[in-house]
């Protein structure tokens, strides 16, 4: 979303954490021109993990128990139009992964970045922790690169 949205408005940098370039479930993809319909008829589908790796976030993580049909489809068509709109995004740009994120494949932070203009872009890849990054075991290592960068287009504007 938020790299969506940076190609809209006037923003000094963005960042974006374990950002999916485009859905990997093969079935999506196949079946988005009749998600609409299958949206009404199947409200949800079963959840898999959720793909934090510490123990004690795990612990405090409050989930639903499906993905709903018609968000998948929504998010679908917003990943579409997202990159449709990055070679327009010529900001400052921090992207964070995790490599064990179960749900965004490491390969699509590569991919955000090689669509990206800008020159000022960075990718950083985290070892440790899962999908939900600000919870899970990096999540000291994610904010303070966060904080660097916000310092650093702070500073440069100033």
């Amino acid at each position: 979303l938020s790299l969506y949205l940076a190609s809209y408005l006037p923003v000094l940098g963005v960042i974006a954490m374990a950002t999916p370039h485009e859905m990997h479930d093969p079935m999506v993809r196949r079946l988005r021109p009749i998600l609409p319909l299958l949206s009404i008829i199947y409200k949800s589908r079963a959840k898999e993990s959720s793909g934090i790796i510490d123990p004690v976030a795990l612990q405090l993580h409050v989930d639903y128990p499906g993905y709903p049909v018609r968000g998948g489809y929504e998010i679908q068509e917003l990943l579409a139009e997202m990159r449709s709109r990055l070679s327009r995004m010529n900001k400052p740009t921090l992207l964070i992964n995790s490599k064990l994120d179960k749900n965004v494949p490491s390969d699509h932070a590569q991919a955000i970045y090689e669509a990206l203009p800008s020159s000022d872009k960075q990718i950083l890849m985290l070892e440790e922790g899962g999908h939900n990054i600000p919870r899970d075991l990096s999540r000291r290592t994610a904010f303070s690169a966060v904080g660097d960068f916000i310092q650093r287009l702070a500073s440069e504007t100033a």
